[in-house]
């Protein structure tokens, strides 16, 4: 597709929007063209470690408002799953942060998250993020897979950037547990399709006419590619051009952040 045919964008968030509470260059004029153009749009992240209400108060701390339905986490898809695939009240063990944890409550999961290995039976273990991870929640979660426990982790993200460097994500914490419990994973969030069908039926987003702007070629760009999507890819996050070389399949533009993409943007409709 050309981008002056673009209707909806679905926006990664950290490294496409932000670096921690730090905006990224082209932010503001961004939106800016989005709004004078009625360009729909929605964030998809795989950051689990805040609800979807908290990432509203981030984006109106950058200057940006937002409704709920434009908003896609990696734990609030996991707590859909959850609930499409366990009865009101599952027991699961969380290992996660609290954003994670109040939208799979909100879901009518029952969670424990201690550091001793619960006596009574658990439906699942889930694993996000978690900035206090412990060994004893590494074995408490091994021991509960191994004894029968589903395996579901909101997202295989490695590494995230962050405003002060590159940081280890929620998949480095799940390729720590599933190499104790010897089982790999039910991964919820991007490349999976749920979040992104969720996000375009939730703005009525077309694959036809919407474009992903992502920072990850193997979560963003192979998951949007599967849904029929164009793609875009910005160095400002995690991927640089000497990574792409490793890819069998290549997202439709690269570009340097949301400043150049306004700028093609403008280009393609004609402005000078």
């Amino acid at each position: 597709m050309n981008l002056s045919s673009v209707k909806h964008f679905l926006l990664d968030g950290d490294g496409v929007l932000y670096r921690g509470m730090n905006a990224i260059d082209g932010f503001e004029r961004f939106f800016g063209l989005l709004a004078e153009r009625e360009i729909g749009w929605a964030l998809l992240t795989n950051n689990a470690t805040r609800a979807r209400d908290e990432y509203i108060e981030k984006l109106a701390q950058l200057g940006l408002s937002a409704d709920i339905e434009q908003i896609f986490s990696s734990a609030s898809v996991t707590a859909h799953h959850l609930q499409n695939d366990y009865p009101t009240g599952a027991t699961l063990y969380v290992i996660g942060e609290p954003g994670m944890k109040s939208q799979i409550s909100e879901a009518g999961m029952r969670i424990l998250d201690g550091e001793d290995l619960p006596t009574e039976p658990v439906d699942a273990v889930v694993i996000g993020l978690d900035r206090s991870f412990t060994y004893n929640k590494l074995t408490v979660g091994s021991t509960l897979i191994r004894g029968g426990a589903r395996f579901i982790a909101t997202n295989g993200d490695l590494t995230f950037p962050a405003a002060d460097g590159i940081k280890p994500g929620a998949g480095s914490l799940v390729v720590a547990l599933e190499a104790a419990c010897g089982q790999a994973p039910v991964v919820v969030g991007k490349p999976n399709r749920l979040i992104f069908e969720q996000a375009m039926h939730a703005i009525g987003a077309p694959p036809e006419t919407t474009i992903m702007v992502g920072a990850r070629r193997e979560t963003d760009i192979l998951g949007a590619s599967q849904q029929g999507l164009s793609t875009i890819l910005v160095r400002s996050g995690v991927t640089q051009d000497r990574d792409l070389a490793r890819f069998d399949y290549q997202p439709t533009w690269v570009m340097d952040n949301l400043a150049e993409i306004v700028d093609k943007i403008e280009q393609a409709f004609g402005h000078d």
